[in-house]
């Protein structure tokens, strides 16, 4: 297989293995909304790590879709997560009283 098709293989594999990944922080993000909040050093550390390679994932040439789409995804979910992990409860309660 020729280089170049093995590396998109890849590529593209590694992006949907972190869409799987960032599934998990959709359940601590609901467990966060129910009042059981969990550390923000993961979220804070993965969106550090998410905004590099997203940085890098510009800088390539050509650049690389599938760096900075998936790892875009990432620093959004991370934000949130991190958003509810501080304050889940007021911000359900203001949901709530909003509808």
């Amino acid at each position: 297989m020729p280089e170049e098709k093995m590396k998109k293989i890849v590529g593209w594999l590694a992006f949907w293995l972190m869409m799987l990944m960032l599934t998990s922080f959709v359940d601590q993000i609901r467990l966060n909304l129910d009042g059981q909040p969990s550390s923000v050093i993961m979220p804070v550390m993965m969106m550090i790590n998410c905004v590099m390679w997203t940085t890098y994932g510009f800088l390539l040439s050509p650049k690389s879709k599938q760096i900075i789409i998936g790892n875009s995804i990432g620093t959004v979910i991370a934000f949130v997560t991190e958003v509810t992990a501080l304050w889940g409860p007021e911000i359900k309660q203001a949901f709530l009283l909003y509808w």
